[in-house]
This record gives structure tokens, sequence and C-alpha cells, in this order.
């Protein structure tokens, strides 16, 4: 119609155009307005609910993560196939690489691990993408690895499409009532569709799900609050199943953290006891730092025929891994004591080296077992004043009469595949004065990243600290080194396990 035929029409006409065109614009706007609030809060709960489930699973894999339990942290992901919604998750390193996964059965085929992202989430095509950080269950503040969690979003296509076509029927019929009644029965549509909006803002701000929209009509309105209300009851069903499953995993990492503070005391009982050291010594400290609960550096000695051995040992490893061999290393160091007796500090790493390798089986042919030790040992001859060293890949600093000195060690390890079982290591004989001090220790405190540019602190720079600290107390310069060390490391996650003996003989 012209604007010239619409002057001229009659009242009638003219008044039920403009109730068709006030009430079409009226209810286009409030349907378009309905959807984009929905679609936003609906797209904001997919991503809270995804977000809910992948922050359960960050918190419930975190000791699997610190620990280097690959195959814990991916029972843990699957604790996610509950949900048919859920395509693939991916814990990654923190250098990126992929530590474990799980992918749902439907899109084994379809599904490719991306790469590592920034923490948040975005939407696909037809799908939502999550990456959060999993921190380190001891110290929050450290982030350990990456958790990425992708989800279906066919549900929110479908649902999307079905709200269209709600919204075309709730249009038409909403023309057909408009030309036949005046705007006050508008507002039976108008106000349930803003009673709604308002509540499902309610409901996002609070997540509170257990709220239900009470219906008043059974019209296309009424259907979309009854769908609405099965959606809150299908969420508040799922977060249930998620209270339970964390249940579980909670129950199950504590029987795993149960069984490594078992390992742990084990582990303690196998340590010399440090004041009996210090009563066979003029001084000692020992600054040992476990990374995990567990370590794979252990500190060894023994009294043998007048001599006292002392060693610093660094296993290939950390935590449990590194907890079983330094129990290896542990007992085949006693073994060849109690059986060769106080035998030279070279020949001892030459029977450890037997003794790793076949506890190991790397004496087998086709072995591909890497695993081994690096140590520095040393043995203490009082009556002569003569401190035996011999070294596997860790060396000898030690002060005479003032004066810095250091022993290189042999550059092979005690046991592993690269080096044949029959390996012949140096014994350097060093005749002490009184006061000389003498340190051993592993590459845990020199490889601890930090300070201003998150460095490492270097071999250079411990002996810096030693030329500050060596003429005092072994109590003092215990307190020194590990002020130094923890002002290096501030708020970087340690690096390694660390130990470092000091003792004056």
């Amino acid at each position: 119609m012209s604007l010239l035929n619409f002057r001229d029409a009659s009242i009638k006409k003219k008044i039920m155009l403009i109730i068709m065109i006030i009430s079409s614009i009226s209810l286009i706007l409030a349907c378009a307005l309905f959807l984009i609030l929905d679609t936003v809060q609906f797209k904001k709960l997919m991503a809270n609910n995804l977000l809910l489930k992948a922050t359960i699973v960050a918190n419930n894999s975190n000791a699997a993560v610190g620990f280097n339990l690959k195959q814990s942290a991916e029972e843990v992901l699957r604790s996610l196939k509950d949900d048919e919604q859920i395509i693939g998750a991916v814990i990654y390193t923190p250098e990126g690489d992929i530590f474990a996964t799980y992918i749902s059965e439907e899109w084994i085929e379809g599904f490719e691990i991306p790469k590592l992202e920034e923490d948040g989430y975005t939407f696909g095509d037809n799908s939502l993408h999550l990456y959060t950080t999993i921190h380190d269950q001891d110290d929050y503040s450290k982030a350990i690895a990456k958790l990425y969690v992708c989800s279906d979003l066919s549900v929110y296509t479908n649902r999307l499409y079905n709200y269209m076509l709600i919204i075309g029927g709730v249009l038409g019929i909403s023309l057909l009532v408009a030309f036949l009644l005046s705007s006050r029965f508008q507002r039976l549509i108008s106000k349930p569709l803003l009673f709604l909006t308002r509540k499902a803002e309610e409901i996002s701000v609070n997540k509170d799900y257990s709220i239900r929209i009470k219906k008043y009509t059974n019209d296309e309105v009424g259907g979309l609050i009854e769908s609405f209300n099965e959606m809150l009851k299908e969420i508040e069903k799922q977060n249930v199943t998620l209270d339970e499953q964390l249940r579980m995993i909670t129950e199950t990492n504590t029987q795993i953290t149960d069984s490594i503070n078992y390992a742990k005391r084990i582990q303690d009982a196998i340590l010399p006891n440090i004041d009996t050291l210090k009563s066979k010594l003029t001084e000692l400290f020992i600054i040992f730092k476990p990374k995990d609960i567990v370590s794979g550096d252990f500190y060894w000695s023994r009294e043998k025929d007048g001599y006292i051995y002392i060693a610093a040992v660094d296993c290939t490893g950390h935590g449990v891994p590194g907890s079983l061999m330094s129990m290896i290393g542990s007992n085949s160091l006693n073994g060849v004591i109690n059986e060769d007796g106080a035998i030279d500090v070279d020949l001892v790493l030459s029977k450890l080296n037997v003794r790793v390798k076949r506890a190991l089986g790397q004496n087998k042919e086709g072995s591909e077992s890497q695993d081994g030790m690096d140590l520095a040992i040393c043995r203490i001859d009082k009556k002569n004043k003569k401190v035996d060293y011999a070294g596997a890949n860790r060396e000898i600093y030690y002060y005479s009469k003032g004066e810095f000195l250091s022993i290189k060690a042999d550059k092979y390890p005690i046991g592993g595949n690269q080096y044949e079982s029959d390996l012949i290591f140096t014994k350097h004989t060093i005749e002490y004065n009184e006061g000389d001090a003498f340190y051993i220790f592993s590459d845990g405190f020199p490889d601890q990243f930090g300070g201003d540019n998150d460095k490492k602190f270097t071999n250079r720079r411990l002996r810096e600290v030693l030329h500050e600290v060596y003429d005092k107390s072994m109590d003092d310069q215990e307190k020194l080194l590990d002020e130094a060390f923890l002002a290096w490391q501030a708020d970087t996650e340690q690096t390694d396990d660390v130990l470092m003996i000091g003792f004056k003989p």
C-alpha cells in the first residue's frame, strides 16, 4: 500500500495496519532480543558447564601430572566419557608436549588434537574448545600442565533451530492476534518472555539450576518454558553426576597420595641419620629438597674398617620413578661394602655399575633401559687425614687453606646401556688440613631456574656463594646456601630434586 492509498484508507484499516506494523516490529525486536540473550547465555552456560568439568578434571589430575603418572591422568580424562557431548580432551606439558589424551569413541576418526593455546574458550563451527591450567596440588600458583577439552555443539544447533521454529510460530500467531485484538493482549506474550529472560539472567548469575519457571500457558511460550525447565533439570542432573565423579576421583587421588607418602616413609628409612653422621665428622650439613613427595636424589653413608664413606647420588628422574631408582642405588652401595669391605672408591663405583646394570636388566641383549645415576663418593680416612674421591658425572669442590679447588668426575654414569659393565673409574686422593671443607652435590642446585631472567643458578654462581661462606660453620653455611637457593628460585617451580653435602673431616 502506497502512502497516498494509506491516506485515503479507512480508519479501521489504518488502525489495523498500524497495530500490525507496531506489533510486528515490537514482537520481532522482542524475539530478536530474546534470541540474542538466550544465545549469549546458553553459550556462556555451556562454556561455564564445560569449565566446571574441566576444573574438576584439572584438580583431580594434578597429582597424576605432578608425579608423571600418564596412565592415572588418562583414567581421570576417561571420567568425561559419561558426558556424550565431550568429543575429546588432552593434557599438555608446559613445553606443549602431549601428556595424556581421551577421545570419544564416536569421534576417534574425526578428532584432531590442536596445538597448545592460552587459557580460555572459543566456539568453532559446531564445537566448543576450552583451555585451562592444571595447578600444582600443593602450590596453586604453580602451573604444571594445560588441559584442553572439546565439546560438541550439536545440541545448541538443534536448540537454535527449534527456537527459530518457535519464534516463527509465535510471530505468525501474534500477527493474527494483533489483527484481531488490541495491543492489551500482546502482553500475554511479551510478559512471560520478559519474565523468562530475567529468570535466565538470574540463573546464569547465581548458578542455581534448581530454580524452575512457572508455566502459565500452553502456547509456544509455555513450551519454551518447559524446554527451559527441562534444560535446567538436565544441568542439575549432570552436576549431581559430576559431584559423584569428583568424589570418586578425590578418593582415588587420596589413595594414590597415601601410597606415595608410604613410599616416602620407606625412602626416609634408608637415608642415614644426619645426627649420627655429624657425630662422626668435625662438621656436616645436608641440604635435601625433593621436588615431589619422594626423591630421585639420596645421600648415603657407611662406616667400615675405620673409614667413613659418604656419597651424593642423583638418580634418573624424580618423584616415584626416581625414588625406586634411589632404593636400587642405596641397596647396591650397601651390597658392595658388605661383600667387598672398605675398598677404594673407584672400585666401589665399578662394582656399583655392575650391580645397577644387573638390577635393571641392562646386561641383557636388546635392553633399551637408559636409567642410571650420577654420584660423587668420598672415603674419609681421619687417621691419616686423607679423603679419597671418585665421581660419575658429579665433581667435588673443596677449600684447602682458603684456596678453592675442584676435581672433575669421570664422564660416564652408573648404569645405562651406553657403556659396558666393566667401567674403570678414577680415584683421587686429597690430603686435608684442619678446617678444610668439602662439597659434593647433585645437579638440582645449579640447574634451578630463577632470578630476574629465569635462568639457571649455574655452577659458577654456586662457587661464588661457596667462596663467601666456606670459612663459616657448616650450620651457617647450610642456612646461607639455602637462603641463596630460595632467593634465586623465588616464585619459580623447583626444577629438580636438590641435594648438597658439605663436611669438614
